[in-house]
Protein backbone atom coordinates (compact mmCIF):
# COMPACT_ATOMS: atom_id res chain seq x y z
CA UNK A 1 0.00 0.00 0.00
CA UNK A 2 1.44 3.56 -0.61
CA UNK A 3 1.70 6.15 1.89
CA UNK A 4 0.47 9.84 1.42
CA UNK A 5 3.13 12.19 2.54
CA UNK A 6 1.33 14.55 5.03
CA UNK A 7 3.21 17.71 6.37
CA UNK A 8 3.17 19.14 9.70
CA UNK A 9 0.01 20.61 10.71
CA UNK A 10 2.95 24.48 10.70
CA UNK A 11 4.69 23.41 7.19
CA UNK A 12 2.64 24.85 4.57
CA UNK A 13 2.04 22.23 1.17
CA UNK A 14 3.58 25.50 -1.08
CA UNK A 15 6.80 24.54 1.46
CA UNK A 16 7.02 20.51 0.79
CA UNK A 17 5.58 20.97 -3.15
CA UNK A 18 8.23 20.17 -5.89
CA UNK A 19 9.61 22.93 -7.70
CA UNK A 20 9.01 24.20 -11.22
CA UNK A 21 12.50 23.54 -13.36
CA UNK A 22 14.50 26.41 -13.13
CA UNK A 23 13.56 27.10 -8.98
CA UNK A 24 14.94 25.33 -5.92
CA UNK A 25 13.23 25.36 -2.72
CA UNK A 26 13.94 28.76 -0.53
CA UNK A 27 14.27 29.69 3.07
CA UNK A 28 15.29 32.21 5.09
CA UNK A 29 13.33 35.21 5.44
CA UNK A 30 10.47 33.68 3.00
CA UNK A 31 7.68 32.77 4.92
CA UNK A 32 6.73 28.99 4.58
CA UNK A 33 9.61 28.58 2.49
CA UNK A 34 8.74 28.35 -1.21
CA UNK A 35 9.95 27.98 -4.45
CA UNK A 36 11.81 30.80 -5.99
CA UNK A 37 13.84 30.69 -10.07
CA UNK A 38 17.47 29.91 -9.44
CA UNK A 39 20.69 31.34 -10.05
CA UNK A 40 20.42 32.15 -13.69
CA UNK A 41 17.18 31.67 -14.25
CA UNK A 42 14.26 34.46 -14.34
CA UNK A 43 10.87 34.75 -13.64
CA UNK A 44 8.13 34.35 -11.62
CA UNK A 45 5.97 31.67 -9.94
CA UNK A 46 3.17 31.84 -7.54
CA UNK A 47 1.31 29.18 -5.62
CA UNK A 48 -1.90 28.22 -6.67
CA UNK A 49 -3.94 27.14 -3.28
CA UNK A 50 -6.04 25.34 -5.50
CA UNK A 51 -4.30 23.37 -7.67
CA UNK A 52 -1.90 22.68 -4.95
CA UNK A 53 0.70 23.42 -7.34
CA UNK A 54 2.79 26.20 -8.76
CA UNK A 55 2.01 28.61 -11.51
CA UNK A 56 4.54 30.18 -14.13
CA UNK A 57 8.09 28.94 -14.94
CA UNK A 58 11.74 29.96 -14.97
CA UNK A 59 14.04 30.36 -18.03
CA UNK A 60 17.42 30.53 -18.32
CA UNK A 61 18.84 34.12 -18.60
CA UNK A 62 20.22 35.37 -21.89
CA UNK A 63 24.01 36.43 -21.95
CA UNK A 64 24.82 40.08 -23.51
CA UNK A 65 25.07 40.69 -26.57
CA UNK A 66 29.43 39.87 -27.69
CA UNK A 67 28.94 37.08 -24.99
CA UNK A 68 28.10 33.34 -25.21
CA UNK A 69 26.52 31.24 -22.26
CA UNK A 70 28.46 28.55 -20.34
CA UNK A 71 27.88 25.47 -19.26
CA UNK A 72 26.28 26.35 -16.43
CA UNK A 73 22.93 29.36 -16.14
CA UNK A 74 23.93 32.30 -15.00
CA UNK A 75 27.90 31.62 -16.68
CA UNK A 76 28.31 33.46 -19.52
CA UNK A 77 31.53 34.40 -21.06
CA UNK A 78 32.72 37.09 -23.79
CA UNK A 79 33.42 36.24 -27.33
CA UNK A 80 36.54 37.00 -28.66
CA UNK A 81 38.09 39.15 -29.20
CA UNK A 82 36.99 41.02 -26.08
CA UNK A 83 38.00 40.18 -22.67
CA UNK A 84 35.98 41.06 -19.15
CA UNK A 85 34.50 39.27 -16.41
CA UNK A 86 30.85 39.27 -16.48
CA UNK A 87 28.57 38.56 -13.41
CA UNK A 88 25.43 37.53 -13.01
CA UNK A 89 23.13 39.57 -11.13
CA UNK A 90 19.75 37.94 -9.07
CA UNK A 91 16.99 40.60 -8.81
CA UNK A 92 13.09 39.73 -8.78
CA UNK A 93 10.66 41.61 -11.18
CA UNK A 94 9.90 44.39 -8.29
CA UNK A 95 13.85 45.05 -8.48
CA UNK A 96 13.96 44.87 -12.04
CA UNK A 97 11.94 47.23 -12.75
CA UNK A 98 12.95 49.73 -10.05
CA UNK A 99 16.06 49.63 -11.52
CA UNK A 100 14.41 50.02 -15.50
CA UNK A 101 12.47 53.23 -13.82
CA UNK A 102 15.41 54.56 -11.73
CA UNK A 103 17.39 54.41 -15.53
CA UNK A 104 14.56 56.30 -16.77
CA UNK A 105 14.86 59.16 -14.32
CA UNK A 106 18.53 59.24 -14.91
CA UNK A 107 17.96 59.67 -18.43
CA UNK A 108 15.41 62.24 -18.24
CA UNK A 109 17.90 64.52 -16.29
CA UNK A 110 20.30 64.38 -18.76
CA UNK A 111 17.87 65.06 -21.57
CA UNK A 112 17.06 67.88 -19.49
CA UNK A 113 20.30 69.19 -18.69
CA UNK A 114 21.43 68.76 -22.67
CA UNK A 115 18.77 71.30 -23.24
CA UNK A 116 19.68 74.37 -20.93
CA UNK A 117 22.96 74.06 -22.00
Amino acid sequence: AQQEFSAPAHISREAVATCPPGSAHMTGGIEGGGCRCGYGYGGRLRWDLAAGAYLGKCTRTACPAGASPGAYAGVCACDPPATGQLVWMSQDDAGAQAAKDAEAVVEAELQRQQQRQ
